[in-house]
């Protein structure tokens, strides 16, 4: 016994709901994209900010700062190895 009448499948209909689909999810993803830009560049400046505030509170330039976060030279290793070496 026949359980029911499939009704046919309109192709262009279906293709046409997921093309809107697509065109949805595409502009959500574009707008998150835009979001986290956003949020990337305000932690940035946060962090530019924490930055300058420790350089004006600590009276320092920003070479200083540079001298401080770059590892020793060979130079100066050097010359504390040979100090070592003595002691």
């Amino acid at each position: 016994m026949p359980r029911g009448k499939r009704t046919p499948i309109d192709y262009d209909a279906e293709i046409e709901k997921i093309e809107v689909k697509i065109t949805k999810y595409t502009q959500l993803l574009s707008d998150l994209k835009k979001q986290r830009q956003e949020l990337q560049s305000k932690k940035r400046d946060t962090a530019l900010q924490k930055i300058c505030s420790f350089m004006v509170d600590n009276n320092m330039t920003p070479e200083q700062i540079i001298d401080r976060l770059q590892p020793p030279s060979a130079a100066v290793a050097a010359s504390t190895d040979s100090v070592q070496a003595i002691v």
